[in-house]
């Protein structure tokens, strides 16, 4: 976290610092991801490139979210194979894919049309337009267009993706526990949720528990009474 706000502030070496550090503590892709982008950011793409062919060999034996493709390729000023990247960790159903409006390393995709796209399709608001976008490194960098890509051979993309990103916003489905919030640029209006029809205090099954304990109890009482006529007449002889 701290070298993501030392890029911010444009410290990219002490972002370095900061993210060697942090995979000196943690070693993981989420930290490897963020030394690819302080790299890239700093001027210095061939190892930030290097950066992308270790998670790519890391993803050959474990699981690695495409974001932290996205990230680098972000960085790298590689704006298609970031949200090719993010197109795919949508596929997947990667996790913490709810932070996606919130993570400042994206900023440069705040107004791409296909990053919009996937936070309609998560049901995510949009990023405030307030936030300046983090100019990528790698855009003013040239002309050096190697890139990974953003899925092993193994796992091809789904060919669904660019023509769904393409067709209209399709509604979201939400929990009936929570109303349906529309985010917009301007306004969230909130829809009612449809009222249900009444319904019986018991189940069926309730009713039947409730005859089978009241018969008991009849049954019960009566033999009760019998065996206390049974006493009565034995004392009266």
């Amino acid at each position: 976290m701290l070298s993501n706000i030392l890029q911010d502030l444009g410290r990219y070496d002490d972002a370095i610092v900061a993210a060697r550090k942090a995979m000196e503590l943690q070693p993981n892709p989420v930290s490897l991801a963020t030394l690819g982008g302080a790299l890239a950011r700093a001027g210095r793409p061939a190892e930030a490139r290097e950066i992308l062919e270790r998670l790519e060999g890391l993803r050959q034996t474990r699981e690695i979210n495409s974001t932290a493709f996205a990230r680098v390729y972000v960085a790298l000023g590689n704006i298609p194979q970031a949200l090719d990247a993010i197109e795919h960790a949508y596929q997947q159903h990667e996790g913490d894919m709810e932070l996606l409006g919130l993570w400042t390393f994206f900023k440069p995709l705040y107004a791409e049309p296909r990053f919009q796209r996937i936070l309609q399709l998560l049901n995510l608001p949009m990023p405030p337009a307030s936030l300046a976008p983090l100019r990528p490194a790698g855009a003013e960098l040239g002309t050096d267009s190697k890139t990974i890509p953003a899925s092993t051979p193994s796992e091809p993309r789904p060919a669904t993706v660019p023509s769904m990103l393409a067709a209209p916003p399709a509604p979201v489905s939400t929990p009936r526990s929570s109303p349906t919030v529309a985010h917009s640029p301007e306004a969230a209006v909130v829809e009612p949720l449809p009222t249900s029809s009444p319904r019986s205090r018991f189940h069926p099954i309730q009713w039947w528990l409730i005859i089978l304990v009241l018969g008991c109890a009849i049954a019960f009482a009566g033999y009760v009474l019998h065996e206390l006529n049974a006493v009565k007449d034995s004392i009266q002889r």
